[in-house]
């Protein structure tokens, strides 16, 4: 196939085992050099090459990283073919510390045969925390055309790119933050809390304390426990008749009846914020049992 014209050179053959057959089939009248008294060719169809546009990246927000990895992404894009009925049949997904696809490489997938648009990068070791990376696809269509690398470029990219998450983070410490995305300083908070007395009635106080953990750059990955100078508190609810405080470890709630709720959200000194929402039912009256007197 002439990729330039989408002709068909050369000649094919066709024979059985029996001695039948066309024989030797000229697919262009350049083979037989008779253009010029009958011209005819061969065309095949669907041969335009397809792209990856609309590169995004980490597509790893806060609510993805809390309590699971922060040193993880979704790389996404769209395939597109300007031939008609054609689809995507394999991807090739390459992540550089450096501005190529074949240098200071630290992903390469190789050729993946799959319909998906996205790349999940699930092995957190793979990535180290603040850093920025490169990343370029290539995608191949049903007829196994394959399209240039395209690189993620949310400046001077064919399409939009976009950098979904982290952006802040990706310009103080990129060297070219229009190619790349960074990722995180170090793990979100944990957040833990409990209460007292756990099957409250209504009316009654119940204090919350939080057992909650941050990370710092310093210690990316292994938690260090809050203090008043490094953890900021937020607490919420459904049903809650009063609140002691909403911005300390220890608050102490009065519910209305029924099931109601309660959330902690806590902020570390990089802006850091996860939360976790415990369901907690109210009685009209407190828990008893029945005893034999002394």
């Amino acid at each position: 196939i002439n990729l330039g014209t989408g002709e068909l050179e050369g000649w094919g053959w066709n024979g059985n085992s029996d001695g039948s057959g066309i024989g030797w089939i000229s697919f262009n009248c350049l083979e037989t050099s008779i253009c010029a008294t009958s011209s005819y060719s061969v065309y095949a169809a669907g041969l335009n090459p397809p792209q990856a546009i609309d590169l995004s990246a980490p597509n790893w927000n806060s609510i993805n990283a809390c309590g699971i990895e922060a040193r993880r992404a979704f790389l996404n894009w769209t395939f597109y073919d300007t031939d008609a009925g054609s689809s995507q049949s394999a991807y090739h997904v390459v992540v550089s510390t450096e501005n190529s696809s074949s240098s200071g490489v630290v992903i390469d997938t190789g050729k993946v045969m799959s319909l998906a648009t996205q790349h999940y990068v699930a092995t957190s070791s793979l990535f180290s925390y603040n850093t920025p990376y490169y990343w370029f696809v290539k995608v191949w269509d049903q007829m196994g055309f394959d399209s240039n690398w395209a690189q993620f470029d949310t400046v001077n990219g064919t399409s939009t790119h976009v950098l979904t998450d982290n952006v802040a983070g990706n310009a103080a410490i990129s060297p070219n933050p229009p190619l790349t995305f960074t990722t995180y300083l170090h793990e979100f908070p944990d957040v833990f809390f409990m209460w007292t007395p756990f099957n409250p009635a209504k009316g009654e106080d119940v204090i919350f304390f939080s057992n909650c953990r941050y990370y710092s750059l310093a210690s990316p990955s292994n938690p260090i426990d809050c203090a008043e100078a490094d953890c900021d508190w937020l607490w919420s609810g459904t049903g809650i008749e009063s609140i002691s405080t909403t911005t300390d470890s220890i608050t102490r709630i009065v519910f209305r009846y029924g099931d109601n709720a309660v959330t902690l959200e806590v902020t570390d000194n990089d802006g850091y914020a996860c939360s976790s929402t415990a369901n907690i039912f109210v009685d009209i009256f407190p828990d008893w049992r029945e005893v034999r007197p002394d």
